[in-house]
């Protein structure tokens, strides 16, 4: 009697394991590379990080990631993608010993403390600015800004 159960449970891993053999095969396995990236976790990140890379120069530059949190697993796959640029996650505006004029701020959606003055060209919280001209702007995403000068803090 134990051993026909032994022989039901493993016949059952047997067939998920085949089951998800064949789902990574047609997700993974068969499609073009292209299509594998848009596949994977990271689909979307990707997408979104190749529309910022389109519009940052070839040289290695300084970005600040705006976030909830500085270092999560998103600033974390960010960081990852933009590679070789050198990018730092903050959770609030950077200071003026932290920033330099020519360097990227990427202030990712769901962040409300910090506001773009479109008018005045403006990145403001309660305590600081930064002024900034708009270079992306990613739909569900986040909006990426050069800095132009350092703001009052």
């Amino acid at each position: 009697m134990l051993l026909a159960g032994w022989l039901v449970l493993d016949l059952r891993w047997q067939l998920q394991l085949a089951s998800r053999l064949v789902d990574t095969y047609h997700r993974f396995g068969s499609p073009a590379s292209s299509e594998r990236t848009r596949a994977s976790n990271d689909g979307p990140l990707i997408a979104a990080m190749t529309g910022l890379r389109q519009k940052l120069p070839d040289t290695p530059s300084r970005i600040f990631i705006l976030g909830k949190e500085s270092n999560d697993y998103l600033n974390g796959r960010i960081r990852y993608h933009l590679l070789p640029h050198q990018v730092y996650g903050l959770a609030r505006l950077p200071g003026r010993n932290q920033i330099r004029v020519g360097n990227y701020v990427l202030v990712l959606d769901g962040i409300s403390n910090v506001q773009f003055d479109a008018e005045r060209q403006l990145l403001k919280t309660p305590r600081s600015e930064l002024s900034v001209e708009p270079v992306a702007s990613i739909r569900g995403f986040g909006a990426l800004f050069r800095v132009k000068e350092i703001g009052r803090e």
